[in-house]
Parts: C-alpha cells; structure tokens; sequence
C-alpha cells in the first residue's frame, strides 16, 4: 500500500516536520515577555499535537482513518492558505530558521500550504480508489 499512496506519506511527513517546527519554536516564545506570552504558548503547543496528531494517524491508522484524516488535511491546509493569504504574517515558527530564508516568511507559508493542500487532494483520490477497491 505504501508506494501507491506516496502523496499521503508526504503529507503526513510535512504534518511531522510542521509538528516539529512548532515544538522547536515554544523555545522561541518561552523567551518571549508579554501580556500574550502564555496565550501564545498555548496556541502553539495545540498546533504542535494537531500536525503531530494527523501525522500519527496518516502514517499508523486504518485506511479508512487515513482517508477521514487527509480529508481534515484538505479542509486544514485551504483555511490555512485563506488565513495567511489575509494576514500576511511575518514573525511564524520558520523564525527558527529565518536567516536561510530568502524570502519574507508567508511566502514559504504560501508554498508550504499550496503543496500540501494538493498532496492532501491526490492522497484522499488515491485513498478512495484503494477503499472502493479494497470493499
């Protein structure tokens, strides 16, 4: 099953590397002093087991659990792409790279959310075509 699937392997690993991200950056806001600091560490850490959590599923579920979770991925990644096209930001947690970073910051968000929105779309196809096979 793997190989056929391999658009929703990547996507679960680009929920992994975002989960990661985010663990790293708690670090970053820790530091930080502020009347939003415990907000924001909160926030962060949810978003944390939120990609930790549809990537442990993507990988380990059922097929049928995989397909219910990169169908979540399809609706996270659009209103992802919908909220930081509208926002812009410009401090994420790719601040813990930002000196490799070329360019300003939602615009790696743009493509990071542009490419698993259509992993996410491929991986529920083939999901579905393995399913309606598979019954």
């Amino acid at each position: 099953m793997r190989k056929r699937h391999i658009a929703t392997y990547l996507l679960a690993l680009i929920n992994f590397i975002c989960a990661v991200f985010h663990s790293v950056f708690q670090f970053e806001l820790l530091s930080n002093k502020g009347i939003y600091r415990d907000f924001l560490l909160t926030e962060n850490l949810v978003i944390a087991f939120v990609f930790a959590y549809f990537s442990a599923i993507i990988f380990f579920g059922k097929a049928e659990d995989k397909q219910r979770m990169v169908k979540m991925n399809i609706f996270f990644w659009l209103t992802f792409l919908v909220f930081v096209g509208f926002t812009q930001p410009t401090i994420t947690s790719l601040n813990i790279v930002k000196s490799f970073l070329l360019f300003p910051q939602n615009y790696y968000l743009l493509s990071l959310g542009s490419i698993s929105l259509i992993l996410s779309l491929l991986g529920f196809q083939q999901l579905k075509f393995y399913l309606n096979n598979n019954q």
